[in-house]
């Protein structure tokens, strides 16, 4: 499948600790086998995964980099002694970058495992430093293998003769509709690109979290939106919203962050504009964004407000029947690439669980690669009873990396044994709210048959015991 590059000098180095770190290369464009820079890497012996995102020499704080590279080891003795080459470099899919198989580390080393290496070195062409890159329907191969082998040369251990370049498709491209600045500097893309069935899908990737698709909604062949309910994580909570009643005209419920505003349309829509929506989002152009190419009206809405998520729950009590937290990370290098971690410190949640009535919902949508950042994550929630009577977890989809975290505020503050029995996820009344999922269903339009498989979706959810840290595999 590949042909084999030879390992040209030795160049030892130490094994970094920190497997989430994130290295820089600047190289010169379409020749990268010169001037290649790399601060500290974990070059050398097999160790800890870590990745390299290889850069153009610019001077643009928010330049994009050409490539993503993840670098994963076998750790175990004895599996390292059954692979029978020392590095392999394999080329991701495009379109298919996200996809748990080939941005998480454990993913990866069922690939590296097939392969029958050591280390696999996993390059990514959604850098969108260089568009065609990216967006160009062909890709040359042999130009790819050729700038790529001096980096992964440098990257392969000390002891690997020859390292084989690895791909299985380069995948359809996605067409570019639209680019530019974010308020804050960041770059974001707006695409399109056709699956295997004929659907046409426009997406939302930030330039600074290209790991994370913000926003995915299906259009016609003209152009107008067909489906805002695309990401199954969007379908995840809004089972878990409809379920426990949070869909009805009494009902308040607040979002932070909008991305393309594909689940706050969503809402909107099955509620049948009857819901009280608050959208907080910190960027204007984002708005605009949604506005423009996702088919996000805020005439629909009852207030969108532009401003900190982090700050705006500072003064609300007793405010809200729900809130969801679905907010991309700028520095995914921590290991979370959604939300940022100040999102889940615990004077944060204490803000949130004031601002709900008593029974309510708190929504958390979580990107993590690593099931450690994901366990950390998640633990606070649990570990705070005053705050939130039970907490429950849902992967929508084994394929994507989201996780989506239902979280429920006691009846009364200090809880008790009696308050514990009556919260959300008791099992009586866990059975009651699929049975008010599947009542609801019938009374939405075209979702008398549920094309979402929304009842499917909550019936996954995994109940996590409130007061001990949980644990996530």
């Amino acid at each position: 499948m590949g042909k084999k590059s030879k390992r040209r000098g030795g160049n030892k180095g130490r094994i970094i600790e920190d497997s989430n770190a994130v290295r820089e290369a600047k190289i010169e464009p379409r020749a990268l086998r010169h001037d290649c820079d790399i601060a500290n890497p974990a070059l050398g012996e097999i160790g800890e995964s870590f990745e390299v995102n290889v850069y153009a020499r610019s001077d643009d704080e928010f330049a994009q980099p050409l490539y993503r590279v993840t670098v994963v080891d076998t750790i175990a003795i004895e599996d390292q002694k059954k692979r029978e080459h020392e590095a392999c470099c394999f080329i991701v899919p495009r379109g298919k970058e996200c996809a748990y198989l080939y941005s998480s580390v454990e993913g990866l080393r069922q690939i590296a495992a097939s392969a029958k290496c050591k280390r696999l070195i996993a390059v990514k062409l959604d850098g969108r430093g260089r568009t065609e890159l990216a967006f160009d329907p062909e890709i040359d191969m042999s130009f790819l293998q050729s700038e790529l082998e001096p980096l992964v040369l440098l990257l392969a251990p000390t002891t690997s003769e020859k390292i084989t370049f690895l791909t299985t498709d380069t995948g359809a491209a996605p067409t570019l509709l639209a680019t530019g600045k974010t308020m804050s500097g960041d770059t974001y893309f707006v695409e399109q690109y056709e699956t295997k069935d004929k659907q046409i899908i426009r997406r939302l990737v930030f330039g600074s979290n290209t790991n994370v698709l913000q926003t995915e909604v299906e259009v016609s062949k003209k152009g107008a939106i067909k489906n805002t309910l695309v990401s199954r994580y969007h379908a995840a909570i809004t089972s878990g919203l409809a379920a426990f009643s949070k869909l009805t005209k009494d009902s308040n419920i607040c979002l932070i962050g909008l991305g393309g505003g594909a689940l706050a349309s969503t809402l909107l829509d099955l509620s049948q504009r009857q819901t009280k929506l608050t959208v907080i989002e910190l960027d204007q152009v984002i708005v605009s964004v949604a506005q423009d190419w996702f088919g996000f009206r805020t005439e629909d809405t009852k207030q969108i407000l532009v401003t900190d998520g982090l700050t705006f729950f500072d003064e609300i009590h007793d405010n809200y029947d729900a809130i969801v937290v679905d907010v991309d990370a700028k520095n995914p290098g921590v290991g979370l690439s959604c939300p940022p971690v100040t999102f889940l410190q615990s004077d944060y949640l204490c803000k949130l669980a004031r601002s709900l009535k008593n029974g309510g919902l708190i929504v958390y949508n979580l990107v993590a690669r690593d099931p450690k950042a994901l366990n950390a994550a998640i633990g606070p929630m649990g570990s705070f009873p005053t705050n939130f009577a039970d907490v429950a977890v849902l992967r929508p989809d084994p394929d994507d990396l989201n996780v989506t975290v239902f979280a429920t505020r006691p009846f009364a503050l200090a809880a008790t044994a009696m308050n514990m029995e009556e919260c959300i996820f008791s099992e009586h009344t866990f059975q009651n709210a699929r049975k008010s999922l599947a009542s609801w269903l019938v009374d939405i339009p075209n979702m008398a048959t549920d094309p979402y498989d929304l009842i499917d979706l909550f019936a996954k959810l995994r109940k996590l015991p409130s007061l001990h840290p949980p644990s996530f595999n």
